[in-house]
């Protein structure tokens, strides 16, 4: 079974009606590929691949029967779920569930069933991961509703005021929204290797790139100063332990992010700057 629980007959159940649906609001007979874009035409495309409804239809259909992983020496054709490193599996997914949720919303508001619907106006997907705020158990008590039997929803926060999400950690104190990075890396019992290596045969200065990109995304998902200071120092620690970064490189990298993203620490006031000395001054016994 692989990596999901989506069943294929009915994900090619959903995907016929919402292409019917597509290619119904276009109001045009095909969906033709150019080099760089698709357009729905009027008329089939001499020089460019050209579909009509049922043609992409039987396309999905066979490339949701015909996905195969290599295991060994042993290839495995996958006939339940879709392997989410395919390429369509995000994109399928997504459609697959946006289908179900759609329906059960437009029956409510068909229904003129308001009240419940307001409850979930704070609710959020992102392909398989749910984020539902202020819902007052809604949700839980309704998803048997709104999804197939065939999917199983497993709640992961432990209580209503705090929960992963993505890559975040939300946590409500005080009636205020606190987010910090999340990272279940940092649960696993065995070290991992996930930066570049200096010692290696790549650009050693565009290698500290690598450190602003993860600055920015701290920046970003940490709202409180500390956080975003226990990060960068990890990640510093990590980065000359692990990958052979300079401390005084590092702390050179950290005063140019701080020049080309004031938007982003502008919350956290002048005590940002403290951090280019404290990463100067690493050592690494």
């Amino acid at each position: 079974t692989l990596f999901t629980g989506i069943d294929d007959q009915d994900l090619k159940k959903v995907i016929a009606i919402l292409t019917k649906r597509a290619f119904s609001f276009s109001k045009r007979d095909y969906l033709t590929f150019y080099n760089k874009e698709a357009k729905w035409t009027k008329n089939k495309s001499i020089k460019y691949l050209s579909m009509d409804c049922d043609t992409f239809i039987q396309a999905i259909n066979w490339l949701i029967d015909n996905i195969y992983v290599t295991f060994g020496d042993t290839i495995f054709r996958q006939i339940i779920g879709i392997p989410m490193g395919t390429n369509c599996a995000p994109l399928l997914a997504n459609l697959y569930l946006f289908f179900y949720e759609y329906e059960w919303v437009k029956s409510n508001t068909d229904a003129k069933n308001y009240n419940l619907l307001h409850y979930f106006k704070s609710c959020f997907r992102y392909i398989d991961d749910l984020l539902s705020i202020n819902n007052d158990n809604h949700f839980n008590r309704f998803k048997d509703e709104i999804y197939p039997n065939s999917l199983i929803l497993r709640k992961e926060n432990i209580n209503n005021n705090k929960v992963h999400f993505l890559d975040l950690n939300i946590m409500v104190n005080n009636s205020l929204f606190v987010t910090n990075i999340y990272d279940k890396r940092d649960d696993y019992s065995f070290k991992i290797i996930n930066f570049p290596n200096l010692k290696g045969n790549i650009p050693y200065y565009d290698s500290y790139s690598t450190f602003t990109t993860e600055l920015v995304r701290y920046a970003i998902g940490c709202k409180l100063y500390s956080d975003f200071k226990n990060r960068t120092l990890i990640l510093a620690n990590k980065l000359i332990k692990d990958s052979f970064f300079n401390s005084k490189l590092l702390s050179k990298t950290f005063t140019k992010f701080c020049n080309n993203h004031v938007l982003l620490i502008l919350k956290y006031g002048r005590q940002v700057f403290t951090l280019i000395n404290t990463l100067y001054n690493i050592i690494i016994l």
